[in-house]
């Protein structure tokens, strides 16, 4: 069955847009909604740490000296901080001297580390708390990892106006974390149908959907009569369309192509193949050129370009292969390079060297006589300037580009120059010197005779 361009369907694009708009509200609720409650949390447990280092301080009866030793720390306040722990719902109780040693830990392997963060320091100054929410199975202000929410607040020890220490309070507030999270989705629920309302605004702008339907219409109908053969695949490589020109080129009917996969249409060598299927692989545009034939047995120079269709998240979600006939072009290579070898094998006949340069002296080829009479392998001099082996070759160049062909003849075009060997030896040769003017550039030819010969 024949399949039409792909077409964007209208109610498609509309569900979409409405997608798009309903994504919106949620993100505002993580960026704003949600953060308002766990800030909440926080204001309400900063002041109850207050109140309950006040206390702790109070009930223990610290003296102010044991906060700069920690022998004398009294035994009774580990029992204390146990009973604190369970009714308050306490993860963790530490308490620091005033330059940062920790003289009291519930996890006894605290004790005597000091505290390496600047912001106790400053706190220890201005004397304010510090609280913060940490998230499970995430660090804590000293990069600590706890398993479960807790609400970290620094509170300083102040006596007679002058901070002595701190302590550090862990509440454990998982459970209601969680409360918080179940009244969130609550929350997100309200908000989810407020968008809903929304999805009838968004309705209203279908109609301008018209104007990129007729922009597809006129993409549709340039590939459906592109002068090289087209397929559109699936990001699996399922050829979903072929137009026409690729059934005139290979004699396939779109049955014969529509639903089967690219790569067994794709008759190139399995290197090709293999190079088609890392580049889609790795993301990248692959170009290559390979030999097919059609239906008909007649051999075919194919060169495709195999791009890659993004969505507007990056993410490939159709290919499009660009098939060209090159047949006729590779059937011209070959003739060229047959020509190319004929008229080398004629150089190589004549008793005189010969060689071709381009007009900044680059040498092109040359001939075995040339080899001979400088000692020079072929490779050695391609590629090469031509100054190499004729030193005063360049202004010779100068010489016949600037001519006036009318008034000048082919006797003029030679020159007695010297040349210089491969084992640095000078001899004196005469060089004709003759111009090919071609479309697009010139080529020039030299004959080197040597008079010592």
């Amino acid at each position: 069955m024949k399949k039409s361009f792909p077409r964007m369907s209208l109610s498609g694009r509309t569900v979409a847009m409405i997608c798009f708009t309903v994504l919106v509200i949620p993100v505002l609720d993580v960026v704003y909604v949600y953060p308002a409650f766990t800030r909440l949390l926080i204001e309400s447990l900063e002041d109850d740490t207050v109140v309950l280092a006040k206390n702790l301080s109070e009930i223990s009866a610290i003296p102010p000296e044991v906060l700069t030793d920690s022998v004398l720390f009294p035994n009774h306040f580990s029992q204390t901080a146990e009973r604190l722990l369970q009714e308050n719902n306490l993860a963790k109780l530490k308490v620091y001297a005033q330059n940062g040693v920790v003289l009291f830990s519930t996890d006894p392997a605290d004790i005597g580390r000091k505290h390496g963060e600047a912001f106790f320091y400053e706190m220890i100054a201005d004397g304010a708390p510090r609280t913060q929410y940490i998230k499970r199975s995430t660090d804590t202000l000293e990069h600590e990892h706890v398993a479960v929410d807790v609400v970290e607040s620094y509170v300083p020890i102040v006596v007679d106006g002058r901070c002595i220490g701190a302590f550090e309070i862990y509440y454990d507030v998982t459970s209601r974390k969680d409360r918080i999270d179940q009244i969130h989705a609550q929350v997100r629920g309200v908000i989810l149908a407020v968008a809903g309302t929304l999805i009838v605004l968004v309705l209203v702008m279908a109609g301008r959907l018209q104007k990129t339907q007729s922009q597809l219409d006129t993409l549709s109908h340039a590939v459906q009569h592109s002068p090289h053969a087209v397929l559109i695949t699936n990001a699996g490589g399922v050829v979903e369309f072929a137009n026409p020109k690729f059934t005139a080129t290979t004699g396939c009917e779109q049955e014969d192509v529509i639903g089967k996969s690219m790569y067994d249409i794709y008759h190139a060598t399995p290197e090709g193949r293999r190079e088609i299927w890392d580049s889609i692989s790795l993301g990248r545009d692959c170009f290559t050129e390979w030999k097919d034939t059609n239906r008909n047995g007649d051999v075919l120079w194919m060169r495709s370009s195999i791009l890659l269709i993004r969505d507007r998240n990056g993410m490939a979600t159709h290919m499009m292969a660009v098939f060209e006939d090159i047949t006729q072009l590779k059937l011209a290579e070959h003739h060229l390079n047959r020509t190319a070898d004929t008229v080398q094998s004629v150089m190589n006949l004549t008793a005189e060297g010969i060689f071709t340069v381009d007009d900044e002296g680059i040498v092109k080829s040359v001939n075995i006589a040339l080899e001979q009479l400088f000692g020079y392998r072929a490779k050695e001099m391609i590629g090469q300037n031509v100054s190499m082996i004729i030193p005063s070759f360049l202004p010779v160049i100068s010489r016949v580009v600037n001519r006036d062909d009318d008034n000048t003849s082919a006797a003029d075009d030679s020159h007695d120059v010297l040349a210089r060997h491969r084992d640095g030896v000078t001899v004196p040769v005469s060089l004709t010197v003759n111009e090919i003017r071609l479309p697009d550039r010139s080529i020039l030819t030299g004959v080197v005779r040597n008079y010592l010969n």
